[in-house]
């Protein structure tokens, strides 16, 4: 089928099928009522991407959004109720801890002129 979205998608490593100790670290270090742990037991690929981003404060909302909204073809299903709950609280507890970048961003950009 020359229109599967999974024919173009990379070959599956070890990060697809397991949380790595990044992961892990990020996870305990996050607070509990945070902590996306339904998404990191079905979706682990998706919670090593994110500990991966999160110290940046451009890339990685970038991506928390790219996961809430899916503009791709192919009608797929999208995630459950509860793995969309845990990424909305890990978007808002993201923004709160990087409020002031964005402040930092704007003052170097002269936006707040």
């Amino acid at each position: 089928m020359p229109n599967d979205p999974s024919s173009q998608r990379k070959p599956a490593g070890p990060d697809d099928y397991a949380l790595n100790r990044n992961a892990i670290r990020w996870l305990a270090q996050l607070p509990e009522e945070v902590r996306p742990l339904e998404l990191g037991r079905k979706y682990p690929r998706i919670v090593n991407t994110i500990a991966t981003k999160w110290v940046d404060f451009v890339d990685c909302p970038r991506y928390l959004d790219s996961l809430q909204m899916d503009d791709r073809r192919g009608g797929r299903q999208g995630f459950s109720f509860e793995i969309v709950q845990e990424i909305g609280k890990l978007r808002e507890y993201f923004d709160s801890l990087y409020q002031s970048g964005k402040d930092l961003q704007k003052k170097s950009s002269g936006a707040d002129k």
